[in-house]
């Protein structure tokens, strides 16, 4: 093979490569799990695989068969000029059979070519939009299923109880419980004597989250400063207890 035609093959396994590194590219920066929070936006990823589909479609582009036609023109010009006599003329004898060779070659070859380009970019739209539908999928599977994993993240999350001061009694209020199902809410003094007690059904509420209950206590409310009780909730459904919650427990003498 002569000087020229490596530095053409040169140029055509450059023409093959850059396709492949450019869609390998555009892949592993669409990774979240590769890229993290350097992973590029959907729009980014979209613009450059189409920059990648239009490299690839120009280095096909000189390999169609009008780029054939001009190399040869351009070929069968120089030979002419440089050696008339190789050239097929009117009335002459006609071009050597080793250069009619070489031409077929070079057209065997350039076919060859333009169907390694066309897989490249056959293959980049594959890499570039299984992956997009692969993802799609998974959302929408996400989509329909976030509706149950919600309500048994609900139904795992831990019971709590909150109190607070309602019309000169103690009110205990708590969420994470169980919708629909009995709750039951005990306020002890420390030493372990039940103070108040009462079954409860959680309901939804717009500001607790899971089952909400609130309870209105027979203990007055407020009174001096100490904690000498705790009050707790207990799940039927779960069977899950509150935490203990601290509170203050008096009687009011008037």
């Amino acid at each position: 093979m002569s000087l020229t035609g490596l530095l053409v093959l040169s140029q055509v396994v450059i023409s093959l490569g850059v396709p492949v590194a450019l869609f390998l590219l555009v892949h592993f920066c669409r990774d979240k799990s590769l890229m993290g929070p350097l992973v590029n936006a959907p729009y980014t990823t979209w613009i450059a695989g189409a920059a990648a589909v239009v490299v690839t479609l120009l280095g096909c582009s000189t390999c169609t068969p009008t780029a054939d036609a001009s190399r040869r023109q351009a070929v069968d010009s120089g030979l002419q000029a440089a050696c008339p006599s190789m050239v097929e003329q009117p009335g002459r004898r006609s071009v050597p059979d080793h250069r009619a060779r070489t031409v077929s070659e070079e057209i065997e070859m350039t076919h060859t070519i333009r169907a390694l380009l066309g897989v490249t970019v056959a293959a980049g739209v594959v890499a570039l939009g299984v992956p997009a539908l692969g993802a799609a999928a998974n959302a929408s599977a996400a989509a329909g299923t976030v509706t149950t994993s919600s309500a048994r993240s609900l139904q795992l999350a831990q019971p709590f109880l909150f109190t607070y001061t309602f019309d000169g009694h103690l009110k205990v209020a708590g969420g994470n419980f169980t919708v629909g199902g009995r709750v039951y809410v005990v306020v002890k003094f420390t030493t372990g004597r039940v103070a108040f007690s009462r079954w409860q059904t959680a309901r939804t509420h717009p500001i607790t989250p899971g089952g909400a209950v609130y309870v209105d206590t027979t203990i007055a409310a407020p009174c001096a400063p100490g904690t000498n009780g705790y009050a707790r909730g207990y799940d039927e459904v779960t069977k899950r207890w509150s935490p203990r919650l601290p509170v203050t427990i008096c009687r009011r003498i008037d």
